[in-house]
């Protein structure tokens, strides 16, 4: 990776970009060391194997690319059902004690995808979790809600004749049979991940993320 020889701002102005960037790499090579040491470091993290997400109600100090954001850990679902939702970090949290719905940022290695998500056309950031972290992903299931969308998990004549414990009982089977076709991966191989395109679900309490319009103005690839 290298700066861009030429950019379209003047002099000044290229002069505090490259400042900007520098500290951006200065501190995710301070705060963000067990994911670069994954991704293979911070020119890899930001060019070859971006981790991206769409673009939400973030507000940036002004005139900054960049910030640390601290993650919800109790995410409540806004299309899923909560009570599907539950049944799904269950699944999670008996394999690998991690609530991966509830827990994590959903990120893409597709820029389209991303943008799409957020509705903008270069709403786009690139993140990189800081400190501890945990993610998942399905080698059959290229987004979960649209794969449940299509999945049949609710009993038959909406659970008339059965028991409130029966109906609790069938749910979490479905659930359960759905969960275990989609060929999940723990905490391996992000660059194949991220490559593929699918969804990963990215657990960690808090990450560094970087406006992806700003590195794509002032850094290339070799």
């Amino acid at each position: 990776m290298k700066i861009k020889e030429i950019i379209t701002e003047d002099s000044e102005t290229k002069r505090e970009l490259m400042k900007e960037f520098a500290g951006i790499r200065m501190f995710a090579e301070e705060y963000c060391k067990p994911y670069l040491q994954e991704i293979g470091g911070f020119d890899k993290a930001i060019i070859d194997y971006p981790l991206y997400r769409g673009i939400e109600l973030i507000e940036f100090p002004t005139g900054a690319h960049s910030k640390t954001i601290t993650v919800n850990q109790n995410r409540v679902p806004t299309d899923t059902p909560e009570g599907v939702q539950i049944l799904i970090d269950d699944w999670f949290q008996e394999r690998v004690g991690v609530r991966f719905r509830q827990t994590s940022l959903h990120c893409t290695g597709r820029f389209d995808t991303a943008i799409a998500y957020s509705g903008m056309a270069t709403g786009a950031l690139i993140v990189i979790p800081m400190g501890e972290y945990h993610y998942a992903y399905s080698a059959q299931y290229r987004d979960l809600f649209v794969a449940l969308g299509k999945f049949n998990y609710k009993p038959p004549n909406g659970g008339a004749g059965m028991s409130v414990h029966e109906a609790e009982q069938f749910y979490k089977a479905r659930i359960n049979e759905f969960m275990d076709s989609g060929d999940y991966r723990f905490d391996t191989n992000i660059r194949g991940a991220i490559f593929s395109g699918t969804e990963i679900m990215l657990s960690c309490k808090k990450a560094l993320v970087i406006r992806q319009k700003f590195l794509k103005k002032l850094v290339e690839p070799e």
